[in-house]
């Protein structure tokens, strides 16, 4: 991100200032998450939300801290298509 973390003046204990980049999983076509990669200034974290009524979680996140953005995707992207390879239009796309 563009921001110098370390020149912001936040005062309250546990408090942080992150930025977010947004993303989309798309199968032909279709877009089957809406990525969330979080930018904490020395690190990336990553989070998901399905968008398919055939998979047995809404969402989807490792809790892991990266030192890429790069790295972040590419382990939300697995975490979500082991959850969306069950929906039968995914399946469908890869015949």
């Amino acid at each position: 991100m563009l921001v110098d973390y370390e020149k912001l003046n936040i005062n309250l204990k546990g408090a942080l200032v992150h930025g977010v980049i947004s993303l989309k999983y798309v199968v032909g076509g279709r877009t089957f998450a809406d990525i969330d990669i979080l930018d904490f200034g020395n690190g990336f974290g990553s989070q998901a939300t399905i968008r398919s009524n055939e998979t047995e979680y809404g969402s989807v996140s490792s809790g892991k801290y990266f030192n890429s953005i790069e790295d972040a995707v590419n382990d939300v992207i697995i975490l979500i298509e082991k959850e969306i390879i069950v929906d039968e239009y995914v399946r469908n796309c890869q015949e």
